[in-house]
């Protein structure tokens, strides 16, 4: 298990899936969501493709659907913007 924050919201988080060098997986919670995060890592001739994929529910997400949703889009492509920075230094 492990803690940590995302624009201000304490989450506390569990790996459901690992394997190495092609998947990764988490379920989160906190006081009004629960969501369900998997990355896929797949090797091109480039180098790796990285899909990432989000499912949230909750009185908060039902609440805030539309805006959520676009809170999870800058989230998740914040996240791979700096996954690509880290990988090409």
């Amino acid at each position: 298990m492990f803690k940590w924050t995302n624009n201000g919201s304490k989450i506390t988080s569990k790996i459901h899936t690992l394997e190495k060098n092609s998947k990764l997986g988490w379920i989160g919670k906190n006081f009004a969501a629960k969501a369900i995060h998997n990355w896929y890592l797949t090797s091109t001739e480039e180098g790796t493709k990285v899909r990432t994929e989000e499912s949230m529910e909750g009185w908060l997400i039902s609440l805030m659907k539309r805006k959520m949703n676009r809170i999870l889009m800058d989230d998740m492509t914040s996240w791979l913007e700096s996954l690509k920075i880290e990988c090409e230094e």
